[in-house]
């Protein structure tokens, strides 16, 4: 669904993500989330095979500042 890049400097990370043309995620604001690989399986084992890691369901808080940065639509 999406490229994503992470720049560090200075003790911060920015992270500039790009989404493929998809009919099915319209403009505007949306969650997600980063995996540590390019791979996204239902139902997949840690690598570690033990439990999964931390995950916050809708309406969690991740208690981190996330300040988005939206660039003007292409027209």
């Amino acid at each position: 669904m999406a490229n994503a890049t992470f720049d560090f400097a200075n003790g911060f990370a920015t992270l500039t993500l790009e989404t493929v043309p998809n009919p099915i995620l319209t403009p505007g604001f949306h969650g997600l989330h980063i995996h540590s690989v390019g791979k996204c399986e239902a139902n997949s084992v840690a690598p570690t095979g033990g439990a999964s890691g931390d995950f916050n369901s809708a309406g969690a808080i991740t208690r981190r500042r996330v300040t988005p940065v939206i660039p003007p639509a292409a027209t």
